[in-house]
Formats: C-alpha cells, sequence, structure tokens
C-alpha cells in the first residue's frame, strides 16, 4: 500500500497486526451505536472520504445540549488509540468532543472555523498523541492514543455543551486495543476486523546488487516503540544469514538505531546508537568496501571504520525489510542501493 498523505510522491506503507473492533465503522445508524435523545443519525448522506456516498450525517438537535453517539467495547492494555473522519456540515462547530467515554481527559475538544475548512483540537491530559489529517473536501480524520487500562472502553463522539443544532458527516470509526498510535482505517460490516501484518520481501538482485562495494539507504521513521522487547525492524541487503548489511531500530529502546555489516558470518562493523529521533523521518546511509565502512545520518558522518567490509562477489542477493525473523515496522519514504561507495560529498 502506498500512502501518500506526506507529498504526492507517496511512501510504502508498512504497518503491524491491528484490529478495528468497532463492528459497524461506517454505518452509525446501526443499533450497535448508542444515541442519547436529540441526536438523530441519517445513514449514507453524503460523499464519505473514498469518493463514494455511504457517510452518515449526525444532528444534535435545539433541545439538547449534552448529546453523544457511542459504542462500548471490550478492550486490554494500557494505551488505546481512536479514529474518526469528520466533516462539518452546519452549526456552531464547537464543542465535539471525541473521546473514550465522555471524559475530557481521554479525548480531543475539536473546534472547526472557516466555514469546516480549518480543525483544531485541544488533547486531554490523559492523550499521548493525537493527529488532525486534512483529507480534503473539508474532511478530517481525527486520531489519537489514550492511557486507559479498564475492560470496557467507550469510543464517544459527543456535544459538551450548545443550544442550536449541530450537523456533522461522519465515517470510518476505528478503535485498536492494547495500542499506542492508530493505523490506517480498517473498515468493517458487522463484526470486527483483523489486517495483517504488511510485508516486503524479494527486493532487487545479484545483477544489480554490488557485492564489493556499495551503500544501503533508507529514508524511514518508527512512529512507535511498540515494536517489542528484544524484536527489530530491519531495512538489509542480505545474501544469506551470514552475509549483511542492515540498519533497524532496536524494539524496547527509544530511538535505538543498529547498524550492522556482517561478511561470512564475522562482524565487520556494529554501530549502536540512540542520538536520533525515530518518530520523525530519518535519512541512513551505509556504506561497505574494501577500504572500510561509513555511517552518514542526515547528511552528515556519524561513524567510520578502516576494516574492509567487502562482500566475495555475487554475495548480495536481495533488498528486503526482513531478518532474523523480525519484519520492518515503520514508515518508508525512500529506499536505495548504490551500486559504487559513494563520495563523503555524495553521501
Amino acid at each position: 500500500r502506498i500512502d501518500f498523505s506526506n507529498d504526492a510522491k507517496g511512501a510504502l506503507l508498512l504497518e503491524p497486526t491491528r484490529s478495528n473492533l468497532l463492528p459497524y465503522s461506517e454505518d452509525f445508524s446501526n443499533v450497535a451505536w448508542t444515541k442519547s435523545s436529540n441526536t438523530e443519525i441519517s445513514a449514507n448522506a453524503t460523499t464519505s472520504p473514498d469518493g463514494t456516498q455511504n457517510a452518515d450525517t449526525i444532528t444534535w438537535s435545539t433541545s439538547g445540549s449534552t448529546t453523544q453517539l457511542y459504542h462500548v467495547k471490550s478492550v486490554t492494555g494500557t494505551s488505546q488509540s481512536l479514529s474518526i473522519f469528520i466533516k462539518y456540515i452546519s452549526g456552531s462547530g464547537t464543542n465535539f468532543l471525541f473521546s473514550i467515554g465522555s471524559a475530557v481527559e481521554k479525548g480531543i475538544n475539536l473546534t472547526f472555523t472557516n466555514n469546516g475548512a480549518a480543525l483544531t483540537g485541544v488533547a486531554g491530559v490523559d492523550v499521548t498523541s493525537y493527529k488532525i489529517e486534512d483529507y480534503g473536501n473539508n474532511w478530517f480524520r481525527v486520531s489519537f492514543a489514550a492511557n486507559f487500562s479498564t475492560s470496557n472502553c467507550e469510543f464517544n463522539v459527543y456535544r459538551t455543551s450548545g443550544t442550536g443544532t449541530d450537523v456533522y458527516a461522519i465515517y470510518g470509526a476505528q478503535l485498536e486495543s492494547s495500542a499506542s498510535y492508530p493505523t490506517s482505517y480498517i473498515p468493517t460490516q458487522g463484526s470486527a476486523v483483523t489486517r495483517v501484518a504488511d510485508a516486503c520481501t524479494n527486493g532487487g538482485n545479484e545483477q544489480v546488487i554490488n557485492s564489493t562495494e556499495g551503500v544501503l539507504y533508507g529514508e524511514v521513521k518508527y512512529p512507535s516503540n511498540d515494536i517489542g522487547s528484544g524484536k527489530y525492524s530491519p531495512i538489509s541487503i542480505t545474501g544469506g544469514s551470514t552475509n549483511f548489511v542492515t540498519f533497524r531500530h532496536q524494539g524496547g529502546v527509544n530511538n535505538r538505531l543498529s547498524i550492522f555489516i556482517y561478511v561470512n558470518n564475522v562482524e565487520k562493523f556494529v554501530v549502536l546508537t540512540t542520538a536520533y529521533d525515530l518518530n520523525n523521518y530519518v535519512k541512513i546511509a551505509v556504506l561497505y568496501s574494501s577500504s572500510g565502512s561509513k555511517v552518514f545520518i542526515n547528511g552528515t558522518v556519524a561513524y567510520t571504520d578502516a576494516i574492509n567490509s567487502s562482500f566475495p562477489i555475487n554475495t548480495l542477493t536481495e533488498v528486503e525489510g526482513f531478518q532474523g525473523g523480525d519484519y520492518f515496522k515503520g514508515n518508508v519514504k525512500d529506499v536505495r542501493v548504490y551500486n559504487t561507495a559513494l563520495t563523503d560529498a555524495e553521501l
């Protein structure tokens, strides 16, 4: 899958296994969703972000100030992630709380301005991260992760106060249990749906990879530390389990990059670092050659070693986001393999 949220060129989207626990992610008129008095749902009333007329509208009427739409699911873990697509139709555009239950500390208080073209939010104290993403045509995806360890989690959209009539379009509700950040939308139609982990393998071949010298380059980010202690998130040039060039995020250790070069199961180069913010994109270039090894991070030389790190001809045969049973988990904007040892200026 390709993610175009950052630029028109897109980025390879590789995500871990996740489940959307909400059984009706698009049909809010279903009885599975509880509506308070003065809350009305109109099914398939407008065009959703996917371009079809399958988004509902929610109307909070004049006679009710505290109004809500919610669904309760059993969850595990200490962090839950919630997300929904929202569009302003009419009304005040204020006092819209998207939260766990009706607790302001576990949600985002939203305000639409400029006739729905702009959306801002104020996060509660238990919210560990949140995003408001513009999907065009005044649609926004609002997502957040919050500390919550109680067994029953109430996915809630809520008007905290007001006396006028407010109308919004809503679509694509998602609840991910035991999740420290939200992933891309998983549609459901009557039951929870699980998306299996994405994987990228078998890229490149020995005709385009130079084993005697070259550079592995990637522009990646790791938006959370949920890889798991003792696990890794690698991108590699490999010729099997004993010959590889790799960089990876070490699970259980915030912001640690591990960079390895192994030739015939002999360690030629190893670096461990915690100096970089892996929640944002990082550019990593790893050079191997008979003259030694170098690592450039974000265009600056970070590590060098004069020990020969050249592989026998045709040893390296693949580029992949996999090593030793662990798959890459994160965002990939760019991956390249150069078949020459680039100069410092090029790196």
